[in-house]
Order: C-alpha cells, then structure tokens, then sequence
C-alpha cells in the first residue's frame, strides 16, 4: 500500500466512524468514552483524529469502536458496498441458503 493508498483509505475508514456516530447521535466523546478511550487521552480529540484519517486504529481498537456504533467491526473497514454483500452473505448462510465453512 502506498502513503496515498494508506492516508485515502484512513479517511475513508474515518468517514464510516462518523456516519455511524451521528446515526446513532453520539458526540466525539461518548463515543470516545464507550471505545475505551479513557486512559490518559481525551475521547473526543481521539475520535476526531480517527475520523479526520489522522490516525490508524488496532483491530482491537476497530473491534471497540464497531461494538461501541453497534456494527461489525466489517462496516468499518470495508465499504458501505462490501458491507452490504457481507451482511447478505450472512443471512443466507443463517437461512441454510448455502454453507461456506
């Protein structure tokens, strides 16, 4: 991945954090606060540099932010697109539609 490539796709990841945020009608810093962005860091100047694509995030940390939104941690850091086949492909697989273990 080039910088180009790193610093579009953070700002992209960045935009899905705060789509979801404001759908569920959180500030910056409750949802700061419900990620665990509380050890010694302000929760909303974290959120902000994440959705600003300023900063990259662990897994763990996606898992925190996704379960903090009430999403995948898939929503995050895939496409709205991608997201949308993932979820299908779920459903049909719950359905016994089809197995793909």
């Amino acid at each position: 991945m080039t910088d180009a490539e790193r610093k579009e796709y953070l700002i992209a990841f960045g935009k899905r954090v705060k789509y979801y945020r404001e759908k569920l009608g959180l500030t910056q810093k409750e949802l700061g606060i419900k990620a665990g962005y509380v050890d010694g860091t302000n929760p909303a100047s974290s959120i902000y540099k994440i959705e600003n694509g300023q900063i990259d995030v662990t897994q763990s940390k996606c898992a925190d932010l996704a379960k903090a939104l009430q999403i995948e941690p898939y929503d995050l850091i895939v496409s709205p697109d991608t997201a949308r086949l993932l979820k299908y492909a779920e459903l049909l697989k719950k359905e016994g539609v089809f197995n793909v273990d």
